[in-house]
């Protein structure tokens, strides 16, 4: 089967403003930083690797945070399923992982899942937050509340201790 010339003439056009894209004169356009098929890369100010979010393939991709040297300090696994774990992300000025709020949908619950956990400036965890929708009782509204347990390197629920004032003598 023959093409015509308009037709290859138009493929090659569209090739080329689809792979060059040319602005005013003469200047391209940068790509973007990111596309799904490709590894994103953040970093600190100082040059080192801040945080990886790795491609998705088979409906999961996992985000790696790391310290100034290089060194793994949390890892958070996404999935996009018959359920979704999704995070998002905000930065301390220096390119370091400020929050990670990470929302689990499981699929056809009625419920919904958010944990908030805060990063000191070198991507540490500190403290974790948990919630559920909808919540059934007071309790469940306030959610857990955790810390990083930095010799462990897990999570321990933080205690909420009752003080009770001393009873006055009569």
């Amino acid at each position: 089967m023959k093409a015509s010339k308009s037709l290859v003439l138009t493929l090659f056009c569209g090739w080329i403003i689809a792979f060059a894209p040319i602005t005013g004169v003469g200047q391209t356009i940068a790509p973007a930083l990111s596309t799904q098929a490709d590894t994103t890369f953040h970093y600190f100010v100082n040059g080192a690797v801040s945080v990886i979010r790795t491609p998705w393939t088979n409906g999961a991709c996992e985000t790696i945070l790391f310290d100034l040297y290089g060194a793994e300090t949390y890892r958070i696994e996404e999935y996009r399923m018959s359920f979704s774990v999704i995070a998002s992300l905000s930065f301390h000025e220096n390119g370091g992982v400020k929050q990670a709020k990470i929302s689990t949908n499981p699929g056809a619950s009625m419920y919904h899942y958010e944990s908030v956990i805060t990063f000191n400036s070198t991507n540490t965890p500190e403290a974790r937050h948990d919630t559920q929708w909808p919540a059934h009782s007071i309790e469940e509204s306030m959610g857990k509340r955790y810390f990083w347990h930095r010799n462990e390197g897990k999570w321990m629920e933080k205690e909420v201790i009752k003080c009770f004032a001393p009873r006055e003598k009569p």
